[in-house]
């Protein structure tokens, strides 16, 4: 499931065009909150277009490390983070982000750069957690939307 998990965000990402919008203007933000199987909280956000329909397609957005779900929303981003995902709101898509394990609002007491650290030195458990939780957490994220908008196509 965390392969088919993984390639399913990549894929989300892969989707989309390159094209810069006009922003975000006629969209609606909901935070959400779900339990992750070892009962760690996790946050994140669901943009719609505001006349998006019931079953539209949904793009799970993942960022990069030391990153955080902000990527996907701060305006004038240099990466180009919110054209992301103000193309695919344009396009019909619910959008999807939540933060990692240990970065945004999860952040706790080990900084992610510091696990990539020990994991470069051959300490690789604190940074293994980190990814299998946050894997963890997508396959939860899945399982909610399919409770709520039904299987996922593709």
């Amino acid at each position: 499931m965390k392969n088919r998990t993984f390639g399913m965000l990549a894929a989300s990402v892969l989707m989309i065009g390159l094209g810069t919008t006009n922003g975000l203007a006629q969209t609606k933000t909901y935070q959400f909150a779900i339990e992750a199987t070892d009962g760690n909280r996790i946050t994140g956000f669901l943009l719609q277009d505001a006349k998006v329909e019931k079953d539209a397609p949904l793009a799970i957005l993942m960022h990069g490390i030391g990153g955080t779900t902000l990527h996907w929303l701060a305006e004038d981003n240099v990466t180009g983070g919110d054209d992301i995902t103000a193309d695919l709101v344009k396009r019909g898509y619910r959008v999807v982000g939540l933060d990692a394990r240990s970065h945004g609002v999860r952040k706790d007491d080990i900084h992610p750069l510091k696990r990539l650290e020990e994991l470069r030195a051959n300490r690789p458990d604190p940074y293994l957690a980190m990814i299998n939780g946050t894997m963890g957490d997508y396959d939860a994220l899945l399982e909610d939307v399919k409770g709520k908008f039904g299987q996922p196509i593709g």
